[in-house]
């Protein structure tokens, strides 16, 4: 729990936006406050989501930049006066901002730092063509909410001087990579084992969860709210503090360690809930090739210092010009 000055310090320094109605499209990302060029618009990314409480007494409170302090006051999900002072989640847990920005083709922002100076009320964007093939994985897709965003087919419509025009929906993830071979290659594994249940974590529509039997328990986790599918059981949960009702024979991973602060931990919490654990990691990808991984360039070695252990099994796939790298673990 951050209280005093490092509270007001974090508050003051991380909330830029807020969620309103937007002219282009539903609802949008909004500046709160003028904010520069280059700035992170939040420190809300995936798995590194801060649910942490902060603590101030009302003193302190009149600290916070005024436009944040409403939006505090507005949105409190749990709040108390007492001796010790006010108690709040910050506005950072309440919202992937990523999730809600719309497309421009002249964007304001990366999708997670502004690329010129915004004023306040102004409506912060990204141009989706950068999710083209290569530029970004399914966990970046599934927290951000772009799979939700742009996997339902038809158009969207953006308001523009002289009418109105029609934005073709970015295909979905999954479909434009259903040939993978990486993908075909954990299939392949999965063929050659025998389980009975599996849990694909941090995959909101995972690919590998088709084809397998009725007797097999399926789930999916992850820390976004999941739409339904028939036959496998959904989890949202962060997977940091999630306990496990079971012992998994299977745990899929695939694509997700690159893009958290803390992979070390994430990765041996693998090993705990599962008898075999597959994960696939970006191999040798340049730093920057893809803005939402935090941990490239990935190798062999650096897998090693997150697992703990050498793999049992493990392969280098490569689609195209960029390789992947499978690790197979077993208890």
């Amino acid at each position: 729990m951050r209280t005093g000055s490092a509270c007001i310090t974090y508050i003051n320094s991380s909330v830029w936006a807020t969620l309103r109605k937007s002219p282009i499209h539903n609802i949008g990302v909004f500046a709160i406050r003028d904010i520069p060029k280059g700035i992170r618009i939040t420190d809300n990314d995936s798995y590194t989501i801060k649910h942490v409480l902060n603590m101030l007494r009302p003193d302190e409170l009149n600290q916070i930049q005024p436009d944040i302090r409403k939006l505090i006051l507005d949105r409190t999900a749990y709040s108390k006066k007492d001796s010790d002072g006010f108690l709040f989640y910050s506005p950072n847990c309440d919202a992937i901002l990523q999730a809600w920005m719309n497309h421009s083709d002249t964007p304001n922002t990366t999708g997670t730092e502004t690329l010129r100076p915004i004023k306040k009320g102004e409506e912060l964007t990204e141009d989706y063509r950068t999710l083209a093939e290569g530029a970004i994985h399914p966990v970046s897709l599934k927290h951000f909410g772009f799979l939700d965003k742009t996997s339902q087919g038809g158009t969207r419509r953006s308001k523009r001087k002289g009418g109105t025009t029609k934005k073709k929906h970015i295909h979905s993830y999954y479909n434009s990579r259903k040939d993978f071979h990486y993908y075909k290659k954990v299939k392949d594994i999965l063929d050659s084992l025998h389980f009975s249940s599996i849990i694909d974590i941090g995959c909101r529509k995972s690919p590998m969860m088709k084809g397998l039997g009725d007797n097999v328990y399926k789930a999916m986790l992850d820390i976004q709210e999941i739409p339904p599918i028939d036959g496998i059981h959904m989890i949202q949960a962060d997977f940091y503090t999630w306990e496990p009702d079971r012992t998994y024979d299977v745990v899929l991973c695939l694509q997700v360690l690159e893009h958290l602060d803390k992979p070390k931990e994430f990765a041996q919490k693998l090993l705990q809930v599962g008898k075999t654990v597959i994960i696939s990691v970006p191999y040798k990808w340049k730093k920057g090739a893809c803005k939402y991984h935090t941990q490239d360039p990935v190798d062999k070695s650096k897998v090693l210092g997150w697992v703990g252990r050498e793999p049992d099994e493990e392969y280098i796939i490569k689609d195209k010009t960029r390789e992947r790298l499978i690790c197979v673990y077993k208890a």
